[in-house]
């Protein structure tokens, strides 16, 4: 699971990431708790993952 603090602009990085698919690497939203964005995701390196 990623987490990500966004303040702004939101839907747009659901949008985002929810369309993303390069190489295999796909997202998927999970919840939205104030600030934080939830999102699962099929990589295994979740830290080269969040650099992407």
């Amino acid at each position: 699971m990623i987490v990500l603090n966004a303040p702004v602009q939101q839907d747009k990085i659901i949008e985002t990431l929810t369309t993303y698919n390069e190489e295999g690497l796909t997202f998927e939203f999970i919840e939205k708790k104030g600030m934080k964005l939830y999102f699962n995701t099929n990589a295994t390196d979740l830290e080269a993952t969040a650099k992407k």
